[in-house]
């Protein structure tokens, strides 16, 4: 069983897309841990509900709890609740969960513990029910009971929830613009001036200087560029520009930058962490600015592809083991990013999201295989749309393994021993991109 795999140490350039699968949920193990309590006057708390049908009167859901403190300043706090009958946790993030039956305790983490009078703070978890769906009603933040409210959202009957955000981003193109299955079917992918320019100043660099290639959103800072780069803005001029003959331009971007970012490998670290209030800034600073752009009804006739996070929620599968990894797992923060992300980007029509599978020599084992189907589906079934949120998948963005290896296959063996021995293959059931992700 592979337990933990480093990423490893590179630049990323270049961004190949493959087409949509299907992915179906299982259960994830709940995160068990204590802290200290003290007391509350007073408080108010928020619970929302997305459920979904997984099979005949039973299913999912995902929970966002907001919790504000309305007595003296707090220093730690303890929040329970019942859930109804038929329900249980499975898994939760911005606080330690542990459940007894129905009885649900969630306590706070040491970078979200401190309350002041009036402060909120936000946690969440996913879970299953059976029956008939419905939220609990009755909370308690350190033994006093809260105000609260509800809004469970119970999606139309099918596998997954339907709709989109209810608050699209300012400016959004209207509701009519045409968002097709495949962005790229008919369309031109955007040859980005910055990238040209640097290829045909190498020698022979004229040969790729037309290829399409994506741009990485990596800090806040590339969001506005600068007098020496290209911000998002400017790209997208720079696509609308080389547009013609009616022949849509592909114009592809990616989105990478979460707290804790790329957790087990040092060289592409971001800016953000998990314990500087990494996630409010992530999405004020990082997400919102980006969606404000690409809803400008300027550049609705663009189709505009984000890859989202590469290298984020896969190493919650592999690379626990590593401090980094582990806090970005207790912290939720990948998760929430992810759907944070996919929310605000999934509401304007002409933007397509696409998430990472790693690739064939790091999810390929089989013990990888499930973990990362179940992680990859419950992130996107917690989104407001649901699977309809996530347009396909990313494979092999920044490695350099075959898309189809023609010399030898995994079932191949050399003098009787099995190719899977092999350093290059390492044991993985797949040794190139195009058997990974069709198996996938």
């Amino acid at each position: 069983m592979r337990l933990g795999l480093s990423r490893p140490n590179r630049r990323r350039y270049v961004v190949a897309t493959v087409s949509a699968i299907a992915v179906t949920a299982a259960g994830i193990a709940a995160v068990a841990a204590t802290t200290p309590a003290f007391a509350a006057t007073g408080c108010n708390v928020t619970y929302t509900a997305n459920n979904w049908t997984e099979g005949s009167g039973a299913g999912g859901f995902t929970t966002s709890i907001s919790i504000t403190n309305l007595g003296d300043p707090l220093t730690a706090w303890t929040l329970t609740f019942t859930l109804p009958s038929g329900q249980s946790l499975i898994q939760g993030w911005s606080a330690n969960w542990t459940s007894s039956g129905t009885e649900v305790t969630g306590t706070s983490l040491p970078y979200n513990g401190s309350l002041a009078t009036g402060a909120s703070t936000s946690a969440g978890f996913n879970g299953h029910w059976s029956g008939t769906f419905s939220s609990p009603t009755a909370f308690t933040l350190n033994g006093v009971a809260c105000n609260s409210g509800t809004t469970p959202t119970t999606p139309p009957t099918g596998s997954q929830p339907a709709g989109s955000p209810s608050n699209p981003p300012s400016g959004s193109p209207p509701s009519s613009q045409t968002h097709v299955d495949n962005p790229y079917a008919g369309a031109k992918g955007y040859v980005n001036p910055e990238w040209k320019a640097h290829a045909t100043a190498e020698p022979g660099g004229s040969r790729i200087a037309n290829t399409s290639t994506a741009v990485w959103l990596d800090r806040i800072a590339t969001i506005e560029g600068s007098g020496t780069s290209m911000g998002v803005r400017a790209h997208l001029d720079a696509a609308l520009s080389q547009a013609s003959g009616g022949t849509p331009v592909v114009v592809q971007f990616v989105v990478y930058d979460l707290p804790n970012r790329d957790c087990a490998a040092l060289a592409s670290n971001g800016e953000l962490t998990v314990a500087d209030h990494g996630l409010d800034r992530y999405k004020t600073e990082f997400i919102d600015p980006i969606a404000a752009i690409m809803a400008d009804p300027k550049y609705s006739s663009l189709r505009i592809v984000n890859v989202v996070e590469d290298d984020s929620l896969p190493n919650l599968v592999t690379n626990l083991s590593i401090p980094a990894c582990a806090e970005a797992n207790s912290s939720g923060v990948y998760v929430q990013g992810v759907q944070y992300a996919l929310n605000k980007l999934h509401a304007i029509p002409n933007v397509y999201n696409y998430l990472d599978l790693g690739h064939h020599a790091w999810l390929g084992w089989s013990s990888n295989f499930n973990p990362a189907v179940t992680l990859l589906t419950d992130t996107v079934r917690g989104t407001t749309a649901g699977l309809s949120s996530v347009d396909g998948f990313i494979d092999n963005t920044a490695n350099y393994g075959a898309l189809v290896e023609p010399n030898f296959t995994v079932s191949a063996s050399v003098n009787g021993t099995s190719i899977r021995q092999s350093k290059w293959v390492d044991w993985n059931d797949y040794v190139d991109e195009l058997s990974f992700t069709q198996a996938f």
